[in-house]
């Protein structure tokens, strides 16, 4: 609904990084033929909390308090494992965007300028479809990505 037929949204996309040496997993990659949105979903409905810098950021949700390693770290990862697939597949992609959305309900306290609640991203993909150049064939994308990411079958095997 969001992107009226511009791009296309996928969930759960699952690559091999070399990186970390095992799957990793995209919560969510939005891609538009100007831009592609790597996203790092956090379900906290009370508090996001850390420094772009910090290994461990704290979440909460209610009265209970989580460690987690930081997001923006985390998508660094996802975005060089989605690079490294389709450099494979000798396709350079443009400049990957790292975002950390959360609930609309959550108050985020970072330095990290791509923390977004849900309804803020969306005004973002709305406005960017008018600016910019269009830099991606989405259909190219789609095709490849469907090459390279796993199944659900191969995370098990």
């Amino acid at each position: 609904y969001m992107l009226d037929g511009y791009g296309k949204i996928y969930q759960s996309v699952h690559l091999y990084s070399h990186t970390l040496k095992r799957v990793t997993e995209i919560d969510l990659l939005v891609v538009t033929p100007k831009k592609i949105y790597c996203i790092e979903a956090k379900s906290f409905r009370t508090s996001l909390e850390g420094a772009m810098h910090m290994e461990m950021w704290n979440g909460k949700t209610s009265k209970y308090l989580t460690k987690i390693y930081n997001p923006y770290f985390q998508n660094i990862a996802h975005i060089r494992a989605l690079k490294k697939a389709f450099y494979d597949e000798r396709i350079l992609l443009p400049t990957i965007e790292n975002f950390i959305v959360v609930p609309n309900s959550c108050r985020k306290r970072t330095d990290y300028r791509n923390t977004f609640k849900i309804s803020e991203l969306m005004t973002i993909i709305a406005r960017d479809k008018y600016t910019g150049d269009e830099v991606l064939d989405v259909e190219l994308f789609d095709k490849t990505l469907n090459k390279v990411m796993l199944d659900e079958n191969s995370l098990w095997s």
